[in-house]
């Protein structure tokens, strides 16, 4: 599976429990295509790894989008993005 290094360039509080994140490759590249229901693993900063759905347009080679949501019962993944 290949890494790709991205950057957050934006969130956007959807909701009280719910981020959504931009994405962008650290070279400013396109990013792979998508299709559809595709999901991405992010590696958050604690050391966890969560798949993600992409939430943006396949049409979009310039960024992926995602919705985090807010668990109070999280293990630390979903907390640490929102943190």
């Amino acid at each position: 599976m290949e890494t790709i290094k991205v950057r957050v360039t934006e969130i956007q509080q959807l909701t009280l429990g719910t981020r959504l994140f931009e994405l962008r490759s650290e070279s400013g590249s396109d990013l792979p295509p998508f299709f559809a229901g595709a999901h991405v693993n992010v590696n958050v900063p604690n050391g966890f790894v969560r798949s993600y759905s992409l939430c943006n347009s396949e049409r979009e080679r310039d960024r992926y989008v995602i919705a985090v949501n807010l668990y109070p019962a999280s293990r630390g993944g979903w907390r640490c993005m929102h943190e």
